[in-house]
């Protein structure tokens, strides 16, 4: 299949994303949806039904290194694309957010730094924050038994302290 611009919700490419939202035909040609802004046009028009989930977890760029995500401006920038596409489309949606507190290489004045960002730029009171809890054969686990960033070899901090780590959380709140 030629690869056409996606120019509107008619174009070839825009019915190809349509068709690989179903999942037998993914399985049967081997392929996924597609990334980008006519993907997010999809999911604003078709599958969501009033609230999307989306796990950003932090918002200081050592901590994202160390979790191994991209940038907050993607954050803001994928925030933005919803946004003014539900304006165009004339849904009303929302995002939630999932953040996580005490993760390998975080600390107090980078929890305080994510609650300003939340706060200030996504203009929200976050309801979801978790602590961060070690998953077996994990780098971040890896991290936060050792304390050393795998991938550099440079110590971390770790927070131990279960009350430390709560604080974490409650700055949050």
């Amino acid at each position: 299949m030629s690869r056409p611009t996606p120019t509107s919700t008619r174009s070839d490419w825009a019915r190809a994303v349509r068709r690989l939202a179903n999942r037998s035909f993914r399985d049967k040609v081997g392929r996924f949806l597609v990334e980008g802004p006519q993907s997010v046009r999809e999911l604003v028009v078709h599958h969501i039904s009033g609230q999307m989930k989306i796990a950003p977890e932090h918002t200081e760029e050592h901590v994202l290194e160390l979790m191994g995500k991209p940038s907050k401006t993607y954050l803001i920038r994928f925030r933005e694309l919803f946004n003014r596409l539900n304006k165009e489309t004339g849904k009303r949606q929302f995002l939630t957010y999932y953040f996580i507190a005490a993760y390998p290489g975080c600390d107090m004045k980078d929890m305080i730094k994510l609650k300003a960002f939340v706060s200030k730029e996504l203009r929200l009171r976050p309801e979801q924050v978790q602590i961060f809890t070690p998953a077996p054969s994990t780098y971040a686990a890896l991290m936060y038994w050792t304390g050393v960033d795998p991938f550099s070899g440079n110590k971390i901090f770790v927070e131990r302290d279960i009350r430390k780590k709560e604080k974490q959380k409650g700055i949050m709140k």
